[in-house]
């Protein structure tokens, strides 16, 4: 008979190419970080891939099945004991996530990263980790945006006009004017729904592409900074600190960090 898992539990975990396993179901919700490679799930109502530097989350007692891509997958694992109410959420474990979310990458998984990382190389199996850590992941995913589901479609379509790639006006008062509402509805609808005002997701967005470019590319800091239409490298380091924990020096070096580890 198997060691019972911790009721808190930390786990560093590698899957080779096409290695996987068939349906099971496990006793706690679990946290995954992939930071190397690619997972794909499949559940009875449908299937997800988390890819490299992505965060997914699974409630205790679903179904799934999992196989790995061409590259296999080495991912951090949070788990925390089924019991009722799911995995906390805000902090004060009044809510829970009753199904399996993907949060994709960006700003939640460079502080998921600046969790977790710290836990690594201290030892094999599921190891018992501080209740508090679940606390703070949860946060994590209920800061990137968990709000939107329930969200008017006209919310979802400014959400979507405000991203950085997009040529739409993104000022309060043009986007007021685009969907014919006052510009304090619109600013106090998008903060009842995403929890921040529209400036603050905003600058959100930017930081989420400074995450995902630093670790898939080898651009300076400046070029990044460029790109991303911040004044200057200064001005992009704060940005980013504020948001994530790191300087955008220690996070891209934190990721490669990362692909070390899946090599070794």
């Amino acid at each position: 008979m198997s060691a019972r898992k911790p009721d808190c539990f930390f786990r560093e975990k590698t899957l080779f190419p096409g290695q996987g396993h068939d349906w099971k179901a496990h006793r706690h919700d679990i946290v995954t970080l992939v930071v190397h490679g690619r997972l794909d799930e499949v559940f009875a109502e449908g299937a997800q891939r988390c890819g490299r530097f992505e965060l997914h989350f699974k409630p205790h007692g679903t179904p799934h099945r999992t196989h790995t891509g061409p590259e296999g997958v080495r991912m951090f694992m949070v788990g925390v004991a089924g019991t009722g109410g799911g995995f906390p959420v805000g902090g004060d474990g009044s809510q829970g996530f009753d199904r399996p979310q993907l949060c994709g990458g960006g700003v939640p998984v460079a502080r998921a990263l600046r969790l977790l990382l710290p836990l690594v190389g201290e030892g094999h199996g599921h190891r018992p980790i501080d209740p508090r850590t679940s606390l703070d992941l949860a946060g994590i995913f209920d800061g990137a945006g968990r709000r939107k589901n329930d969200a008017p479609s006209w919310i979802t379509e400014v959400h979507e006009l405000i991203r950085p790639e997009q040529d739409a006006p993104t000022s309060l008062e043009g986007l007021a004017a685009r969907f014919r509402v006052h510009a304090v509805y619109l600013a106090r609808a998008f903060r009842r729904h995403y929890g921040v005002s529209i400036g603050a997701m905003r600058r959100r967005m930017r930081i989420d592409r400074a995450v995902d470019n630093l670790t898939r590319s080898g651009a300076s800091l400046a070029e990044l900074a460029m790109d991303l239409g911040y004044a200057d490298q200064s001005h992009f380091t704060r940005e980013f600190k504020r948001e994530t924990g790191w300087s955008p020096g220690r996070f891209r070096n934190a990721a490669a960090a990362c692909d070390s580890l899946a090599m070794s």
